[in-house]
């Protein structure tokens, strides 16, 4: 008997529910928000006496779509030619309005002035391993990063974009730079001075014919062959490396350590050692 009344009970209760009417809840497409517009007086022109745009109305989740930059306005200032109005969601224009950006409450846009907008192209190793954004597009007046790499030993640590075969650019584009550029990426190695002794008293090093170089980078080669040198009424016998400090260097080359000793006879050069660089060349002869 209990158990009948107490399915009774639960069927009443479950009546009763159904029975209740339902609140009507609004989806969020069926809501509408508004999006207004604010237009700064200093960018109306000077003949414009009344001035008013109206707000409009969409469906909540909907895209405004892309919007017109009203009629009676215009830049200002210095240099105006090199700016542009633009609708932004912030009076400072840090962030540009996207006609393709879905509006889910009451928005206002401002009309800013920015520099104009130019675009951005690279040519660079897809193969090396940039760190930063490759922007599509920079403004007058405005820096822009620029993605750069590590060349590793026997580079600096940014490499160059030039945008002619001249002048570059190393970790950001300017903010006073204009126009579309075409940036290409040259790695950057550092040059190091290879240092000579003629070896004969009272001979300058100009006096003797040295085919060596007398700068080297990592782009030349991981070793520096040595080729003889000649004066005349000597017979050339070699070059020795003279430590200026110390009677031995330890150098790690590719993982191994090589050892160049003062006063030692020497056919080639390893590059880190041309990177320590407290050494000079001296001639021998016979």
């Amino acid at each position: 008997m209990k158990k009948v009344l107490l399915v009774l009970a639960v069927c009443v209760a479950l009546f009763l529910v159904a029975c209740q009417p339902t609140a009507h809840t609004v989806a969020p497409q069926d809501s509408e928000v508004t999006v207004s517009f604010v237009v700064d007086e200093q960018y109306l022109a000077d003949d414009v006496e009344e001035f008013a745009l109206p707000a409009r109305t969409i469906k909540a989740g909907e895209a405004l779509g892309a919007l017109s930059i009203p009629e009676g306005t215009q830049t200002t200032g210095l240099l105006s030619e090199y700016y542009e109005l633009v609708w932004c969601y912030d009076q400072a224009g840090l962030k540009e309005y996207d006609p393709a950006a879905k509006v889910e409450q009451d928005t206002t846009l401002y009309l800013v002035q920015k520099g104009l907008r130019y675009r951005l192209t690279y040519h660079y190793d897809p193969a090396l391993a940039f760190v930063g954004e490759f922007a599509d597009a920079y403004r007058y007046g405005e820096a822009v990063a620029l993605p750069n790499v590590d060349m590793g030993d026997g580079y600096r640590s940014t490499g160059n974009w030039y945008y002619d075969e001249e002048h570059y650019y190393t970790v950001a584009v300017p903010a006073g730079a204009n126009g579309d550029l075409e940036l290409i990426f040259r790695p950057d190695p550092v040059s190091y001075r290879v240092y000579y002794r003629s070896g004969l008293s009272g001979v300058a090093m100009d006096d003797i014919d040295n085919p060596n170089p007398d700068r080297w980078t990592i782009v030349d080669g991981k070793r520096m062959s040595l080729l003889p040198a000649a004066y005349e009424g000597k017979t050339f016998a070699g070059w020795r490396v003279r430590l200026n400090q110390g009677n031995k260097i330890t150098i790690n080359v590719d993982g191994e350590d090589v050892t160049y000793t003062h006063l030692q006879k020497v056919t080639q050069l390893d590059f880190a050692f041309i990177q320590w660089g407290q050494f000079v060349l001296e001639a021998t002869w016979e």
